[in-house]
């Protein structure tokens, strides 16, 4: 094995709390070029079923196995089509027509995606017996139409906001293989069938999940042969495993930073999250109905000590309940 650039990813929540995050380029193993990684937060996957999603590990493996008809383009909110050759709405957004690409290939041997799947997928989602989470993100869905094999319709009760913001880019939006669910019933959830740049190779629950390259996406071959998960519940056990070389990506304790700061083959980034730790009051019991009293605490609280102290000063402190990024950020 011969190991490539490694790199360092630091997640730093808003406030003082922070996840940090150790990244690699793939190593080289018997031609195959293989990324390993930690599960987010080393959570082990639910279920991939994208009715059925639940943390933050699936929404991953989602964006990695299906097509949705419109995705974000990288490192922006700008739409690009993904199934679509071309997609158009009405002047009052409650039709849109859409003409899906021509020979996109179901993983192991389903056959082509056809306006069938489609329909299937998002209507399955806001059927009240699917039991979806996500019913909400279809709300005003009405129908989809089969005009024929690759041109269908979305019908909407009434116009719906959030639909290219957190539905048709996200996993309500994901289009899976109809033949693939009826033949599979519940084990579709943790056997799931797609069409993306990598299919579900296998699980083993507790330890790791296996995406392989599949040969036949229609759009660009994505980066690496093979990614393997791991679900490695102990954040010191993987900064172990990645300065040893058996993990490209994983996030580290806070006080390892420093450490890997001054490798030369290694990459530190600090990624902002919206979560933040504050101290509150409740100012209708005293003393705390008196703002000097608040005010007091505040001041008597060394904030700059705690984030040194407690998280060996990776985050910065907040001004405000915003991210810097935020629309109303001051």
């Amino acid at each position: 094995m011969k190991r490539t650039k490694l790199s360092v990813t630091v997640l730093s929540l808003l406030l003082i709390l922070s996840l940090i995050f150790l990244t690699s380029a793939a190593e080289l193993q018997a031609e195959e070029r293989v990324l390993r990684i930690r599960a987010q937060g080393g959570a082990d996957v639910n279920s991939v079923d994208p009715a059925h999603l639940y943390g933050s590990e699936d929404v991953n493996l989602d964006l990695a196995i299906f097509h949705k008809l419109l995705r974000f383009e990288k490192g922006s909110f700008e739409m690009e089509n993904d199934a679509v050759e071309w997609i158009e709405f009405s002047d009052d957004y409650r039709e849109i027509e859409f003409k899906l690409k021509e020979g996109i290939q179901f993983h192991h041997g389903y056959g082509e995606m056809t306006t069938e799947d489609v329909k299937f997928s998002f209507e399955r989602i806001v059927d009240p017996e699917t039991g979806s989470w996500y019913a909400d993100d279809w709300q005003g869905l009405k129908e989809v139409e089969i005009i024929d094999r690759y041109q269908g319709r979305i019908i909407m009760e009434e116009p719906f906001a959030a639909l290219l913001t957190s539905t048709i880019p996200w996993n309500p939006g994901s289009i899976i293989s109809k033949e693939a669910y009826q033949d599979r019933g519940e084990e579709f959830e943790t056997n799931p069938v797609g069409s993306g740049p990598y299919y579900w190779e296998e699980w083993t629950p507790g330890e790791k999940i296996v995406l392989k390259r599949f040969e036949d996406y229609i759009g660009e071959a994505p980066d690496f042969d093979r990614i393997e998960i791991y679900s490695i519940g102990e954040i010191r056990v993987a900064d172990m495993l990645f300065e040893r070389g058996d993990l490209d990506e994983t996030d580290i304790p806070f006080d390892s930073v420093a450490k890997y700061e001054d490798m030369d083959d290694v990459n530190l980034e600090v990624l902002t999250n919206l979560a933040y730790v504050w101290l509150g009051f409740n100012h209708s019991e005293p003393p705390f109905d008196d703002v000097l009293v608040r005010e007091a605490v505040r001041s008597a609280v060394n904030v700059e000590e705690i984030l040194q102290g407690v998280y060996d000063g990776v985050p910065e402190v907040a001004r405000t309940i915003l991210h810097p990024d935020i629309l109303g950020y001051w």
